[in-house]
């Protein structure tokens, strides 16, 4: 018995894909997996697949082994493959007994996510587009039995994400020259979508700001920060350390978007580039890993909050509600606040307009679920006249 399918995407790559994923006429999904590098043919082994045991792999709750050894339906091919110029290759039919010992995988080898981003189409986007290129994948329920993801999934998503690049880009271009990359423009950070992909419904950014001659914007700082916080998933204790080095509205916004897997119930694999990187970044984020550091998280009762520091003119002050609002003179831009019960600190005295003051204020944060969106309330600490 014979019949034709097309390839879908690589999973793994080693000189030539190791294990890649076909999809047949019905939507029926097949796992290949390389048992033989012939000097004329490639040899795979193929089985078939449901989509929530391929997204259980995805999100490593599966082993390869076990796909193979212990699959769903007890149906075995064989596909010879000269060339992957054409998509479409052809499977034989093996029975139903599991491929010999030795064409199968390894107990304990789960999918890298990072592979299944595709990170050579990373990088040679981000040089056509000539700027800073993100790509994330996702694997929320509704993707697993049709490639398709809720509009409310899609919208927390982008708004935890774009919440996190924003917050991350400013901290990393303070004290910065205001000529370097681009920096401090209203909109330097922010990021558009150009395109979806199938499969763990991929989402292909770009940065929205055109960038320097280098095809540099800035928002390779917010990646490079990202990098990170994920650097030390697996240990939940190391990832909460690094939070506290970046208390405030990083450290905030970076746990929305693990409460967002949490909640999603998914897990995102993620791969950027810029235009003068020789290869793409990634890395890939599970729910198992998040969980524990959400909960750390709230064990630390200042981590959210951030200092503020504001040098401006105060232009309204209500003694007796403590409540003030100062123009900030570094972005022009209105902050409003309060001081806190049970504070020595006085509003009575300050001039209003003619005199510049230096302020230094906790800014506490609260994320609010499903959105990204954030409620920040700002508690002024101490201020000064400003003598220059």
């Amino acid at each position: 018995m014979k019949r034709k399918i097309k390839f879908q995407r690589t999973l793994v790559y080693y000189d030539c894909p190791i294990l890649f994923e076909s999809m047949d006429d019905l939507g029926g999904i097949y796992l290949c997996l390389l048992v033989d590098n012939g000097p004329e043919k490639l040899k795979y082994t193929c089985v078939p697949i449901t989509r929530k045991r391929l997204s259980d792999f995805h999100k490593g709750l599966l082993d390869l082994r076990t796909i193979f050894v212990d699959p769903e339906v007890r149906e075995f091919y064989v596909s010879e493959i000269d060339s992957f110029e054409t998509l479409d290759h052809e499977i034989s039919y093996l029975g139903g007994d599991p491929p010999p010992e030795h064409e199968l995988p390894e107990g304990g080898f789960f999918l890298s996510q990072t592979e299944s981003v595709n990170r050579e189409e990373v990088l040679v986007k981000s040089k056509e587009l000539y700027k800073p290129v993100f790509f994330a994948s996702l694997n929320p329920p509704e993707a697993i039995y049709e490639n398709k993801i809720n509009t409310d999934t899609l919208s927390y998503f982008l708004g935890v994400l774009q919440s996190f690049i924003k917050h991350a880009y400013r901290k990393k271009c303070r004290g910065r020259s205001t000529n370097t990359l681009s920096l401090r423009r209203e909109d330097a950070h922010k990021l558009q979508v150009f395109e979806f992909a199938r499969g763990s419904f991929t989402v292909k950014f770009s940065a929205a700001d055109s960038g320097n001659l280098l095809g540099e914007c800035g928002l390779e700082l917010s990646f490079e920060k990202l990098d990170e916080l994920t650097s030390s998933l697996n240990d939940p204790q190391a990832t909460l350390e690094i939070l506290k080095e970046n208390k405030g509205h990083i450290a905030s916004s970076f746990i929305s978007l693990l409460k967002f897997m949490d909640e999603q119930n998914t897990s995102i694999d993620y791969s950027w580039a810029t235009p003068m990187l020789s290869e793409s970044r990634s890395r890939s984020v599970r729910k198992d890993q998040a969980v524990p550091i959400i909960e750390l998280y709230h064990q630390v009762s200042d981590i959210s909050n951030e200092d503020l520091f504001l040098r401006g003119r105060m232009i309204h002050v209500h003694e007796k509600r403590n409540r003030w609002t100062l123009l900030n003179l570094e972005d022009n831009k209105e902050y409003s606040g309060t001081i806190k019960a049970g504070s020595t600190l006085s509003l009575r005295g300050i001039v209003i307009s003619s005199v510049i003051y230096d302020c230094r204020c906790e800014e506490v944060i609260e994320s609010i679920s499903g959105s990204g969106r954030e409620n920040k309330q700002v508690y002024l600490t101490e201020y000064s006249q400003y003598t220059s």
